[in-house]
């Protein structure tokens, strides 16, 4: 038989809920009609961090387009950014991409005054972007203060909200040690956040990568998890993918966005909208609002899946769940699984590969599956996570 967690006063978060709150945490079958379930130690939510300005207008999920605002509905987004933004119609974020690393001559959107005198001879044709690649020696004396002011001189004529900086990690390459890559990106984040000023966001796309040398200077990082298209995320991945949301989440300064894009399920049957895809949808949802204070989240095809399809996805109909606010912080009940309070209700996450049962006291018990995130809508008497 459970025992109950006992949890200090929340009524602050929701006033309707007792102070004493239990949870079955249920290993074993779907069922867990034989399961023997286990005591755990429940951890009292914690009051949410007061939401920055520019972020206080979030919905309950908020969702990150990564470039193809000429091909969605912006207005149903949160967060997005390409080399020409659009403003945002509504209350969202929109950023101009910079192209610090690399330049497209041919291009009139990556064609600053100035940047020949930063340009490697060196060029390759590009497949996916318009004619020529011309590589940016960014560490360069005096770079990192030229790409700052064409930077900041774009958002304001574009009506940006900041800055996006693609492949912002450090890479491979004969004849540049890494070292050297990273203490040049140092300096450009400080000369961006010193030009930009307050609620300027400077965001960059870390992929799965740990460094987190810039982030006195980034205020957003976009994590887009690279994978092979014919499987889904592994158990492993999801714990990396767990600990990069709260590892960002802790290291950038305010306001910290952190943006997850996870790559769908493309093998056989799987279609965007084929029920493993719906379910890792949810999960990754839960996980990038759960976890950090400020997540961003889209499940997107891979990139590899048509040559025209990068970043295109199926806007899920539970993306417009509204729960309110966050009322505590990303809580976690066990390895693996962790709730956050919200206004009117809460969102769960189990990543692990064991199904789970939750309770709190006076109220029915909720499945959270393996693999899986629930959001739920406080009434009466129960959680209704059908959602």
């Amino acid at each position: 038989m459970a025992r109950t967690a006992h949890i200090p006063d929340i009524s602050r978060f929701w006033p309707w809920l007792s102070a004493v709150a239990a949870i079955c945490f249920c290993f074993g079958a779907a069922t867990h009609a034989k399961a023997e379930p286990v005591e755990l130690h429940i951890p009292a939510p914690k009051l949410a961090s007061p939401v920055a300005p520019e972020l206080k207008d979030r919905p309950t999920i908020a969702t990150v387009l990564p470039w193809n605002q000429d091909k969605k509905p912006l207005e149903r987004y949160d967060l997005s950014w390409q080399a020409t933004p659009k403003p945002h119609p509504g209350k969202g974020l929109s950023l101009t991409e910079i192209f610090w690393a690399y330049n497209f001559p041919n291009s009139a959107y990556s064609l600053y005054p100035g940047i020949e005198a930063y340009t490697r001879p060196a060029t390759r044709k590009s497949s996916s972007e318009d004619g020529t690649l011309v590589r940016i020696a960014f560490d360069r004396p005096g770079f990192a203060a030229y790409i700052a002011d064409v930077a900041i001189e774009r958002a304001a004529r574009l009506g940006a909200d900041g800055v996006f900086l693609d492949g912002w990690i450090d890479h491979s390459r004969r004849g540049f040690p890494k070292p050297r890559q990273r203490a040049a990106r140092q300096a450009i984040a400080r000369q961006l956040q010193a030009r930009g000023g307050p609620g300027f966001i400077i965001l960059g796309n870390v992929n799965w990568s740990t460094d987190v040398s810039t982030h006195d200077a980034l205020n957003g990082v976009y994590l887009e998890l690279l994978k092979e298209p014919d499987r889904t995320y592994t158990d492993d991945e999801l714990a990396r993918i767990e600990a990069l949301l709260a590892l960002h989440d802790t290291a950038l300064r305010p306001p910290k966005i952190v943006a997850l894009e996870a790559w769908r399920l493309t093998s056989g049957d799987a279609a965007r909208d084929a029920p493993v895809n719906d379910q890792m949808a949810r999960l990754f949802a839960a996980m990038a609002m759960v976890v950090p204070r400020n997540g961003y989240v889209i499940y997107a095809d891979n990139n590899s899946d048509t040559k025209a399809s990068d970043h295109d996805h199926v806007y899920y109909d539970f993306y417009d769940i509204d729960l309110g606010g966050p009322v505590s912080h990303g809580m976690t009940i066990a390895p693996g699984v962790a709730y956050k309070m919200f206004e009117t209700g809460v969102i769960v996450y189990n990543r692990t590969a064991q199904d789970v049962t939750l309770r709190f006291d006076g109220f029915a018990p909720i499945a959270a599956r393996a693999r899986s995130g629930r959001f739920c809508l406080r009434l009466e008497r129960e959680l209704d996570c059908d959602l």
